[in-house]
């Protein structure tokens, strides 16, 4: 198994190698559009004056730092996403009015200082599980908080997809929350 250190870590090593090809393609890009004249129409995409007044390895400096700080932001927002998501279901149980439905889509059970497990327990209201049955992590979690509450209805999908990925336009998933909003809705 992997710690989450090492997944990060690994995570941000492959940005860094993909980033560094990024990079490379942008000063390769570059170097060939100062050699032809902006491909012979004077069209630049890759050589950008201000990018480049410092040489190609100042630009591929900021190519660099630029596709790994979007990749870094992206992925402090998946992670900011994910947390969110069991806050959700924490919650769910706490407000005031009450929510009329919950929908999880691949939540995680636990999060360092949370327990949606223990949450699910205390909802009043229709509740929805959806994972994808491949996704092996969530899928064990939206498992376990089904079984912490025995009235939530639980959709466990033959795919390895993940969050709103189930929520394809016509997909069983699609349907059964359309469904759940108009049995509360009327």
């Amino acid at each position: 198994s992997v710690t989450r250190k090492e997944f990060y870590l690994g995570t941000l090593l492959s940005a860094a190698l993909t980033a560094m090809i990024l990079a490379a393609i942008f000063v390769v890009g570059g170097l060939i559009e100062r050699i032809t004249d902006g491909w012979g129409l004077n069209g630049y995409f890759f050589y950008l004056p201000w990018v480049w007044e410092h040489g190609p390895a100042a630009a591929a400096l900021v190519f660099f730092a630029l596709a790994f700080g979007f990749f870094v932001l992206g992925f402090w927002a998946a992670t900011v996403y994910k947390r969110w998501g069991t806050v959700v279901l924490t919650a769910a149980a706490g407000v005031r009015p009450p929510v009329d439905a919950v929908v999880s889509l691949s939540g995680p059970a636990r999060w360092p200082d949370l327990d949606a497990v223990r949450a699910v327990r205390g909802l009043r209201m229709p509740v929805l599980l959806v994972a994808g049955a491949d996704d092996v992590q969530f899928a064990r979690d939206a498992r376990a908080l089904a079984k912490a509450d025995p009235r939530a209805d639980l959709l466990m999908l033959p795919t390895f997809e993940h969050g709103v990925q189930l929520m394809e336009p016509g997909s069983p998933a699609e349907r059964r929350v359309n469904a759940l909003i108009a049995s509360v809705s009327g």
